[in-house]
């Protein structure tokens, strides 16, 4: 059973999902404008992205917490476009998880990727067209397993509308997520209900700021000592994103959910155990 709940551990680590904090609102609530990424190419942007997740699994009427606490710090710069498209480099510059479970806590840094760079490219709204150079980026998460850095740059930029839009703005937006390393492969849909909140001054900074709330689903699989381990279930949530206006990138990025599914167990027995996991995921630019 201890091998099992070891594994069962690795469901918090790929899922790519804080309140803002000393944001001023600004009087210049402007007219329509209109959003788009554009990393400068003298200048790099440093990001700091957390992940908080608290697992709570009921097995055979036994209640289980696990923690997991994971970091990822990258530097980017643009490198240029391609047919309209941004062209960005990523260097890594570190990664990092801690495990914290009724069976005792694990992980620490990753430190042979620090440093280690590849490029990508972005629509000018934030989506990945191409992140395959990332899959070449190979490491070893103690207790998850082998893993690459396409899982945590493939959803890594928030989406933008495609339209113009003025405070008060509503649109609806999707999005899917399909990633497969050696350790497990995971599945996501999402459904956003986005608002236009207006402009805010972040650190000084004038944002565009926009809220959404989500919905979706979730699916992990992955295999241990001859059973398949799968995960699901639908989860909702908030999003709050500031992007500057003048900068051309997003300074915050803070995404909150909570899932309720299940862990279910197939192999020489079949076990399912209910699952609840809040995440807390926040994506910011250092200062």
């Amino acid at each position: 059973m201890k091998s099992i709940v070891k594994k069962l551990l690795v469901i918090s680590v790929f899922s790519l999902f804080s309140v803002l904090n000393s944001i001023l609102f600004s009087q210049n609530t402007g007219g329509a404008i209109k959003l788009e990424y554009n990393y400068p190419a003298d200048k790099e942007v440093i990001l700091i992205n957390n992940t908080k997740v608290k697992q709570t699994m009921d097995i055979m009427g036994q209640s289980m917490e696990v923690y997991v606490n994971s970091a990822l710090g990258s530097t980017i710069r643009s490198a240029g476009k391609v047919d309209g498209n941004l062209k960005l480099e990523v260097r890594i510059d570190t990664i990092g998880q801690y495990v914290d479970s009724p069976q005792g806590g694990a992980g620490g840094a990753v430190k042979d990727v620090k440093g280690k760079t590849f490029n990508m490219i972005i629509t000018p709204q934030g989506k990945e067209i191409d992140a395959s150079e990332a899959e070449k980026i190979v490491y070893y998460i103690e207790g998850s397993g082998e893993t690459n850095a396409y899982q945590s740059f493939i959803d890594f930029f928030p989406d933008l509308p495609v339209n113009e839009i003025k405070p008060g703005d509503t649109w609806n937006s999707t999005d899917s997520v399909s990633v497969a390393t050696p350790a497990m492969s995971t599945k996501m849909v999402v459904s956003y209900e986005n608002k236009f909140e207006g402009i805010e001054v972040f650190n000084g900074v004038e944002c565009a700021l926009i809220s959404s709330t989500l919905s979706g689903k979730r699916s992990m699989a992955t295999q241990s000592q001859g059973m398949d381990i799968f995960t699901s279930g639908p989860f909702t949530g908030t999003s709050t994103l500031l992007f500057g206006l003048r900068e051309g990138y997003f300074l915050k990025h803070t995404v909150i959910t909570k899932m309720t599914g299940n862990i279910d167990i197939s192999g020489p027995e079949n076990m399912t155990f209910p699952l609840i996991m809040d995440m807390t995921n926040v994506n910011e630019v250092k200062k």
